[in-house]
């Protein structure tokens, strides 16, 4: 479980930027809407959002996963389940995600990521 709370202006998520290829796709799958992100505009907004205060004691947490690995790519899937408190009201929720994976020399990096959150 990864759990956050930072103090206003705190988080660099420089750590989770590493974890991607530079020309990685993230798409979130949201009943007949699909949105496509850049690592860039997928992280940006959540790097705010922790800093500004507005999200509080965030977690996110698998519930179940699969991993398969061939050679040199590899795919996850899994059901997750997250809760924190936005704007100081507590929310729930999870859903499902498929994370695809390449090892480079200097280790496993994502080039994609899909996702859909649950009703």
């Amino acid at each position: 479980m990864r759990r956050c709370s930072p103090q206003a202006g705190s988080i660099d998520l420089a750590g989770l930027r590493a974890l991607f290829l530079p020309e990685a796709i993230i798409a979130k799958v949201d009943g007949s809407e699909t949105t496509v992100m850049s690592v860039e505009s997928f992280i940006e907004p959540r790097e705010d959002l922790l800093n500004s205060g507005r999200l509080l004691d965030f977690a996110e947490w698998e519930i179940s996963a699969n991993t398969e690995v061939f050679g040199r790519i590899a795919q996850r899937w899994c059901v997750y389940a997250k809760s924190g408190y936005l704007d100081g009201a507590p929310f729930e929720g999870w859903g499902r995600k498929a994370i695809h994976f390449v090892r480079l020399a200097e280790g496993w990096r994502i080039s994609a990521i899909a996702w859909h959150d649950g009703a």
